[in-house]
């Protein structure tokens, strides 16, 4: 049996001493502020955040062809193969450019074997997959296996979460000018969730943070199925309200592990954004 390397994106949220004491290997997409690209390492959320909040402009770029053969290169020499958990396929295009350059690798390497999953989740959604996986593959299942796993696992990990200010989404493009002004004004909060294809969905728009927190605890409460009993969190820098979120769902009893939101998604959202990551039956906002 071939040994196998994980291997994922910044955009899963996941601390690196997590990666590193699994063994899983990450490529970053990039992000600009006013056009000045920034490390992903040693990345200060408040610093990043309170330029957001000052109007400073964020955007983003997806990993390219070097830096998966980068990524992958050692793993290949090593006589290893890979399983990479890329990053929702709606969202970017860095699953596409994975699965384009594995192609390739496997032309210079046809006894390897790179396997590119459409995790169709962004933020620790896509990292408590990468979690989850990893687990697996160190109970001693194969790469195929964890193949399997990984895509019977996609429909159960739920992303629930709201967002603070509309004008990140308006400069993206994912609401108008318009929509994010009087939003704001009127101080209307989204309540949004990661659909089956992995887009960014809203199922609810309510009046102030106070009923979004509220709104967001009773939705995650209604959808817990208690597997894992384990809730992933990520944030832009607004952790008071993370804890009252925390506090809603304490009578879930589940383990709760809180991150920073990465700046390529922050980007989109803007500070003050609240992700809630956990297994459900399924992605059905309704059911």
């Amino acid at each position: 049996m071939n040994e196998f390397i994980i291997s994922t994106e910044n955009t899963c949220d996941l601390p690196d001493s997590f990666l590193a004491e699994h063994g899983i290997k990450k490529t970053c997409l990039h992000y600009y502020l006013d056009g000045v690209e920034y490390p992903s390492e040693n990345f200060n959320a408040k610093d990043f955040y309170d330029k957001l909040r000052k109007g400073v402009k964020g955007t983003t770029s997806q990993p390219n062809a070097f830096d998966f053969e980068m990524l992958w290169l050692p793993i290949m020499e090593q006589g290893k193969d890979v399983l990479h958990l890329a990053f929702s396929s709606v969202l970017s295009g860095t699953y596409a450019n994975a699965c384009a350059v594995a192609e390739r690798m496997k032309e210079r390497y046809p006894q390897r074997q790179i396997i590119v999953i459409d995790t169709k989740s962004q933020s620790a959604g896509q990292g408590l997959l990468v979690h989850l996986v990893s687990e697996y593959k160190e109970q001693g299942h194969t790469l195929e296996e964890c193949k399997k796993f990984a895509e019977n696992t996609i429909q159960k990990v739920n992303h629930i979460f709201t967002i603070d200010d509309l004008r990140c989404l308006a400069s993206t493009g994912r609401v108008s000018n318009a929509e994010a002004f009087i939003g704001n004004l009127l101080q209307i909060k989204p309540l949004l969730y990661t659909s089956e294809e992995g887009k960014l969905t809203p199922y609810a728009r309510v009046i102030s943070r106070k009923v979004a927190l509220s709104g967001l605890a009773d939705k995650i409460k209604s959808k817990f199925s208690g597997e894992k009993n384990l809730i992933y969190i990520t944030h832009s820098d607004c952790r008071k309200d993370v804890d009252v979120v925390v506090q809603k769902l304490e009578p879930l009893g589940a383990k709760i592990e809180i991150f920073d939101l990465n700046p390529v998604i922050g980007c989109h959202t803007g500070a003050n954004t609240i992700a809630v990551f956990f297994l459900s039956g399924n992605r059905n906002i309704k059911g």
